[in-house]
């Protein structure tokens, strides 16, 4: 099986990622993608661009060498409540929003506290997906919050860039996954690429789904048509 879009990607705004958005759309049509996401860190991070670079990417094509060019962000969840960093206004014109947990803004490390933040961003509705949330230091009530990602229609990421770099986190990313499938919740599988020649490189993901026979129809970046219609009918508030 082979992706048809990645949706984490990190652009050179990134400032530990090394690539343009031209850069990327057009390695992503030379290997066949139909879209990309391109979503750099939210403020909190230390490396994030201005905030107007979120402002401001309604200024990118829609259409980029032929790839569908979602404009996003990979905000940060900051707190038990769930809160996000990037401002509600900001979210509102963005094609994309990944929610996740870093060690340099999301503080709380009780599973209790996890979990409320998780059920809280499960509520927000301008988030999609939920970033690599396998790290053992964000340990959760995983099977409760897998099922209210999926009551309230948000994919979980199974994030390929994870059996790298944050290798600990592997056992819970298959967890996850296994309880994607017990559950019937979407997922997205990314690359969380940083430079362009590792957009939707996620052998080490795919792997792992195969090892326990993930059903495809759940893979909704397998698709550019399951995509489309997850965006067309997705409870997003109208900007």
């Amino acid at each position: 099986m082979k992706l048809e879009a990645d949706l984490h990607v990190h652009t050179l705004a990134s400032s530990h990622a090394y690539s343009t958005i031209t850069e990327i759309a057009r390695w992503s049509a030379d290997i066949g993608l139909k879209a990309v996401a391109i979503t750099d860190h939210g403020s909190a991070m230390p490396d994030a661009p201005h905030i107007w670079h979120f402002q401001n990417l309604d200024t990118i094509p829609d259409h980029l060498f032929g790839v569908h060019i979602l404009r996003g962000v990979e905000a940060n969840v900051m707190d038990p409540k769930g809160s996000l960093d990037i401002e509600e206004w900001i979210l509102k014109k963005l094609d994309w929003v990944v929610a996740s947990m870093h060690k340099q803004t999301a503080l709380m490390t009780d599973p209790d506290e996890v979990t409320s933040a998780w059920m809280g961003i499960a509520e927000n509705p301008y988030v999609d997906v939920i970033g690599h949330m396998g790290l053992p230091r964000y340990a959760c009530d995983y099977d409760k919050v897998v099922r209210a990602f999926g009551e309230h229609g948000k994919l979980v990421e199974i994030n390929s860039h994870s059996f790298d770099v944050r290798k600990e986190a592997v056992p819970n990313c298959r967890k996850v996954a296994e309880l994607c499938m017990k559950y019937g919740v979407q997922i997205s599988v990314d690359s969380d690429a940083h430079f362009h020649m590792d957009v939707a490189k996620v052998d080490k993901a795919m792997a792992m789904l195969r090892e326990i026979d993930f059903p495809e129809e759940l893979i909704v970046n397998a698709s550019y048509e399951r995509l489309v219609k997850y965006l067309e009918n997705r409870n997003r508030p109208k900007a």
